[in-house]
């Protein structure tokens, strides 16, 4: 845990009367112990009681010994924590520059006779827990370092499986995700909630395959059993990536991405779809019309059977909408037809700097002979 943090909990034993230890002097001890060895998340310790003023001569005569519990082993700051993906921290080296953080957790008498070895919340969240005390003896922690106090991140989407399992789940995790859209770009002061239609080994699955896509890794090759349950996962929670992963390992992979007809994106949407051209992109938006900022009325009643470009120009000055564009992408418009589609916003073009734009977040496009030759019309490409 080199430059971080080993949460460490205490309970102790011996007469009724309080015991007091300076934090310093057990930081000391415990280092004295654990100098340049590993220690680990729910790894234990027996120390004898520090000597020192505190501490009465009485215990320490009496052979009074304390049990710590490390709660939490950390090598980054917790403003660290919050924006790192992939992040998992069980075990560190303990270092001159390790800070330790130390309290005493309240045992009951019943709970304190069966058990000297307190136990209290730990990993990202902190450790909770007052003063401890065994078989009626208090421990106190004089001079403890604490944490200092931090408002809950708002990072985080509060997820619920539907057995009743609650995840914290980064918000740039999530990104993927069209279903969760509104609550990943919820800017509220507290982190929103929602409950997903996913088990929650599933759902554990699902995490791990966001943060190996999240960080270009190759996702786990899970048996191929678990699969189905994972693609309909990917389709409750609008994750592409994930349905096309099942597909692949499946053998489901359908003939993918090709050059459409405007009589075939007319024809789709007759048949209830909403499927929508781009700057000769054709996109499938149908399954994402629930979560559009906008509401989902507004691009059906603009943008179908034409190129809706300047259209989204106009109602998207970010580009953080262009991130979302490949989880629609069906192919390109064929180049015949490009050149007679009717343009959104009353035949108006888009700006060449937005069609510049656009393409520069799009390099995914199939490469397509003709898809891309100048208008013919003044600014705009």
């Amino acid at each position: 845990a080199d430059q971080g943090a080993a949460s460490i909990s205490g309970g102790g034993g011996g007469s009724d009367a309080p015991l007091t230890v300076d934090y310093a002097a057990l930081a000391a001890s415990f280092g004295r112990a654990c100098f340049g060895r590993v220690v680990a998340v729910n790894e234990s310790f027996v120390l004898p009681l520090p000597g020192g003023p505190d501490a009465g001569a009485g215990a320490r005569a009496a052979g009074v010994q304390l049990a710590l519990r490390v709660t939490g082993v950390h090598s980054l700051s917790e403003e660290e924590r919050e924006e790192a993906l992939g992040y998992h921290c069980f075990r560190g080296l303990l270092t001159p520059r390790t800070a330790l953080f130390m309290h005493a957790q309240q045992l009951g008498a019943a709970a304190a006779a069966t058990t000297a070895c307190s136990s209290s919340g730990g990993g990202g969240q902190g450790v909770l827990g007052s003063a401890g005390s065994h078989g009626g003896q208090e421990l106190v922690i004089a001079n403890a370092r604490t944490r200092a106090s931090r408002p809950p991140p708002t990072n985080l989407v509060h997820v619920t499986t539907s057995d009743g399992e609650w995840f914290p789940v980064k918000k740039a995790l999530l990104r993927p995700c069209i279903a969760l859209t509104k609550h990943v770009r919820d800017e509220c002061a507290t982190a929103p909630a929602t409950t997903v239609d996913i088990d929650t080994l599933t759902f554990d699955r699902v995490l791990l395959f966001l943060e190996a896509h999240a960080l270009g890794r190759q996702p786990p090759q899970w048996s191929l059993h678990y699969l189905p349950d994972l693609r309909r996962a990917g389709e409750v929670l609008g994750l592409r990536p994930l349905v096309e992963h099942c597909d692949a390992r499946l053998g489901g992979v359908e003939g993918g991405l090709r050059v459409w007809r405007l009589q075939e994106v007319v024809a789709a949407n007759a048949g209830g779809r909403v499927v929508l051209v781009l700057d000769g992109m054709v996109l499938d938006v149908t399954r994402w019309l629930p979560e559009h900022p906008g509401g989902a009325r507004v691009i059906p009643a603009q943008s179908l059977n034409l190129d809706c470009a300047r259209f989204f120009e106009i109602y998207h000055a970010s580009r953080e909408s262009f991130l979302y564009l490949r989880d629609f992408y069906l192919g390109e418009l064929h180049p015949e037809d490009r050149a007679v589609i009717p343009q959104g916003k009353g035949g108006e073009y888009p700006s060449q700097d937005f069609l510049a734009q656009l393409r520069e977040f799009t390099p995914w496009r199939l490469p397509l002979e003709g898809a891309r030759a100048p208008h013919t019309h003044l600014g705009a490409r």
